[in-house]
C-alpha cells in the first residue's frame, strides 16, 4: 500500500476521502428502503443499537451500508471509554495478530492497517509487533466517526418492554429518562452485561480496601509495599498480575487457578508487630483439575501477625 503523508494529518485526510469514494461506488441500494414508522405521532427506530464497543459498532457499519440508516448506537460509557480498552484491560497489546480484520466490513481502506500506515507510513506497519489496545481504540473511534455512525454516549438502557409488534426501550441520560420504540434491539455489550462480575463468597466479604475484581478500577501504586496474590489463571488473571511489579513496591505472589472466569486481588500489609488480623485466602493443596473434577475449595481464615509470615 502506497504511503499517505505519514506522520501528518493530511494521511488521515486522505484515507477518509478515499473511504468516501469507495462507499460511494459501493451504494447499492442508493436510498433507504425501510418504510418509516410511527405511533401516536412519535418515530420509530428501525434498529436500537445498545453498546458502542467494536462490535455494536461494526453491527450499525453494516446496517448502514444495506441503508438501513433509521438507527441509534447508545453506551453509557463516556466517549473513548467504550469497551475494556481504556478501563480494565490490563494487557499492553490485542493477542491478535496486527492484520486482525472485522470492524472494517472486508473494506480495505477501513481496517487498522490503512489507519496506521496513513499516520506512520508502511515501514512502521511492518516493524510493529502486535496492536496497542490504546491505538485500538483511537482506532475504532477513527471508524465510528468516519463512518459518521450515530453514538450517543452517556446514555444506558435501563429497560425493555413489548409495545404491541414494538420494543419501548427506557433510555437514561444526564438529562433523565425517556422511551424510545424501536423495531429491532442488539445487544453488544460484551463480557460486561453477559451475567455479573463474580468473586468466591469469602474473598468478596472482604473490606474493599483488601480485594478486587479485574474489571474493578484498580490502582496499582496503592499496593506498593504489599503482597499481591491473584486467585485464577485465565487471561485477565495474567495480564493484572504483569501489571502488579510495573508500581514501585509491587511483588506478585503465587497464582491459583480456580474453576471461574475471574481474578481476585487480595492484599496485605507487611506484618507488624500489633498489626491487625488480615484475612487470607488459599488452596489447601495444589490444584490439579481433571474433567469432571473440581478444584479444592477456597480456605479463609484469619492469621495472626505471627502466622502471616509463613504463607
Amino acid at each position: 500500500m502506497q504511503d499517505l503523508a505519514p506522520s501528518t494529518g493530511r494521511g488521515l485526510d486522505a484515507l477518509e476521502q478515499r473511504v468516501r469514494t469507495e462507499l460511494e461506488l459501493l451504494k447499492y441500494p442508493e436510498l433507504p428502503w425501510v418504510p418509516p414508522r410511527q405511533v401516536d405521532g412519535k418515530a420509530v427506530l428501525d434498529v436500537l443499537i445498545v453498546g458502542a464497543g467494536q462490535g455494536g459498532l461494526a453491527v450499525a457499519s453494516m446496517l448502514l451500508q444495506e441503508r438501513v440508516d433509521n438507527i441509534l448506537v447508545i453506551d453509557a460509557a463516556p466517549r473513548g471509554r467504550e469497551g475494556p480498552w481504556r478501563t480494565y484491560a490490563r494487557m499492553k497489546t490485542l493477542r491478535s495478530w496486527k492484520t486482525v480484520t472485522g470492524p472494517d466490513l472486508g473494506f480495505p481502506s477501513l481496517t487498522f492497517q490503512a489507519w496506521f500506515e496513513a499516520q506512520h507510513g508502511t515501514a512502521a506497519f511492518e516493524a510493529l509487533g502486535k496492536i496497542a489496545k490504546e491505538d485500538w481504540n483511537d482506532y475504532l473511534l477513527w471508524l465510528r466517526d468516519t463512518l459518521a455512525l450515530p453514538v450517543e454516549n452517556g446514555t444506558r438502557l435501563q429497560g425493555i418492554e413489548p409495545a404491541g409488534e414494538l420494543l419501548a426501550a427506557t433510555l437514561e441520560d444526564g438529562r433523565g429518562q425517556r422511551v424510545v420504540l424501536a423495531r429491532k434491539l442488539v445487544l453488544a455489550m460484551g463480557i460486561e452485561r453477559s451475567g455479573q462480575w463474580w468473586m468466591p463468597p469469602a474473598v468478596a466479604s472482604l473490606p474493599p480496601h483488601l480485594r478486587a475484581h479485574t474489571g474493578d478500577a484498580i490502582d496499582f501504586a496503592s499496593l506498593a509495599g504489599r503482597r499481591v496474590a491473584v486467585l485464577g489463571a485465565g487471561a485477565s488473571a495474567f495480564d493484572n498480575a504483569a501489571a502488579a511489579p510495573n508500581c514501585s513496591g509491587c511483588s506478585p505472589t503465587r497464582q491459583f487457578p480456580i474453576p471461574a472466569s475471574c481474578a481476585i486481588f487480595a492484599s496485605s500489609t507487611t506484618p507488624r508487630a500489633g498489626a491487625s488480623c488480615t484475612i487470607y485466602c488459599r488452596f489447601a493443596k495444589p490444584c490439579r483439575r481433571r474433567p469432571g473434577t473440581v478444584a479444592p475449595a477456597i480456605e479463609t481464615f484469619t492469621c495472626t501477625p505471627a502466622a502471616r509470615g509463613t504463607n
